[in-house]
C-alpha cells in the first residue's frame, strides 16, 4: 500500500571505523567488541524507518566499503529503481580523503551495475551521529525522488 511504500523510500547504509563507539553506546557487548577487533571486523549497518539493523560484517575497511556499495546496489534493485531515481549522498565524519575514494568507487560500481553516469555529492556527518558511530563512520543516505515514484 501507499503508506508502506512511502516508509520504505529512505534508508541509510554505513560502516564504522572501529567498534569502540558501538560498545560505549551499548550497541554491542564487550566480548563481541574484543573478538571483532581481533578479527578486524567492520559491521555493515542499515538505518531504515528509524531503526538500526545489522546488514552483515566484513573483515577490513576496503571490504566494508565494498559491502555498503553492495547494499546500495541491492537497494536500488529491490525497489526497482536506478540511482537516477534517487538522491544519494555520501556522509563521512572525519576522513574526507576516504569519502573521495568511496565516491569514486561508488560511481564506478553504479556505472557497471546500471549503465548510468551519476555524480554523488559528499557531505560531513553531524557531531550527533559521529558521537554514536565514531569518527571514521562513512556511508550513504538515500531518498527516492518523489517525481519518479509510481503508486
Amino acid at each position: 500500500d501507499r503508506r508502506q511504500r512511502q516508509m520504505c523510500i529512505r534508508d541509510s547504509f554505513f560502516t564504522v571505523g572501529n567498534l569502540d563507539y558501538l560498545i560505549k553506546g551499548g550497541r554491542i557487548g564487550k566480548v563481541t567488541s574484543i573478538a571483532g577487533t581481533l578479527l578486524n571486523v567492520k559491521p555493515l549497518i542499515t538505518l531504515q524507518d528509524g531503526e538500526i539493523h545489522s546488514s552483515g560484517i566484513k573483515r577490513g575497511r576496503r571490504k566494508s566499503l565494498n559491502g555498503i556499495i553492495d547494499l546500495l546496489i541491492h537497494y536500488c534493485k529491490d525497489y526497482h529503481c536506478t540511482p537516477a531515481d534517487c538522491n544519494i549522498i555520501i556522509g563521512y565524519c572525519y576522513d574526507y580523503e576516504e569519502a573521495l575514494r568511496l565516491q569514486k568507487m561508488t560511481e564506478e560500481r553504479l556505472q557497471e551495475a546500471f549503465g548510468e553516469d551519476i555524480s554523488i555529492p559528499i557531505c560531513p556527518i553531524g557531531a550527533t551521529i559521529g558521537v554514536h558511530a565514531g569518527p571514521y563512520s562513512i556511508g550513504y543516505g538515500v531518498i527516492q525522488r518523489s517525481d519518479r515514484l509510481s503508486f
